[in-house]
C-alpha cells in the first residue's frame, strides 16, 4: 500500500464517519451511531493490558455478532480516544483483526477452552502481510478523527468547569 492509497482510504473512511460525529464530541456516542448504521453493534471494553513495552494497548476482535473494541483501562481520557479511533480504523478500514498478537489473558477470556499457545498458531495463520501498512492507516485514522471531531465538537459546557474542561483539551 502507498502513502497516497492510504491517505485516500483514510479520506474516504472519514468521510463515512463524518456525519456521525457527535456534537459535542463523545466517542462512546460515535461508536454507537457506527454501530446502528452498520446493523452491527460495536461494544468498548476496557482491559488491563500488560505494561511490556512492546505490548498493545488496544485490540480490535471481530465476531459474528458484533465487534469488540477493547482499550487500556489505565489510559488518560485522551488516550483512551486515541486508542478506540485506532481501533475503529481497523474496523472500518477492513483490516484483518491480528488476534495472533492478543496476549493470553484475552485469549483465555475469549476461548477458555484452547490453550493460548494452540490460540496463537491458529490465529498466526490469519496474518497478512500488511501489519506495518495497516497500523500506519489505523494510526492516521484515530488521529484525523479526533482532529475532525474536536473540530466538530461544538460548545464547551458553560461556567467554570466549561472554562476548565475548554483549557485541558
Amino acid at each position: 500500500m502507498t502513502r497516497s492509497t492510504m491517505r485516500r482510504d483514510v479520506r474516504d473512511a472519514l468521510a463515512e464517519v463524518e456525519a456521525y460525529l457527535p456534537v459535542p464530541w463523545n466517542i462512546e456516542e460515535l461508536t454507537e451511531a457506527l454501530g446502528a448504521h452498520r446493523a452491527r453493534p460495536i461494544r468498548l471494553l476496557p482491559w488491563t493490558f500488560p505494561t511490556a513495552p512492546e505490548a498493545p494497548s488496544g485490540l480490535w476482535v471481530a465476531t459474528d455478532q458484533a465487534d469488540y473494541v477493547f482499550y487500556d483501562a489505565e489510559a488518560s481520557p485522551a488516550r483512551r480516544e486515541q486508542i478506540i479511533g485506532h481501533e475503529l480504523g481497523h474496523l472500518l478500514l477492513g483490516h484483518t483483526p491480528r488476534l495472533s498478537e492478543a496476549f493470553d489473558g484475552l485469549i483465555e477470556a475469549l476461548a477458555p477452552s484452547v490453550s493460548p499457545e494452540l490460540a496463537r498458531q491458529v490465529l498466526a495463520m490469519a496474518r497478512t502481510g500488511y501489519a506495518e501498512a495497516e497500523e500506519a492507516a489505523a494510526e492516521l485514522f484515530g488521529t484525523s478523527l479526533l482532529r475532525a471531531a474536536h473540530t466538530k465538537r461544538g460548545p464547551a459546557e458553560g461556567g467554570e468547569l466549561g472554562r476548565l474542561t475548554e483549557a485541558l483539551r
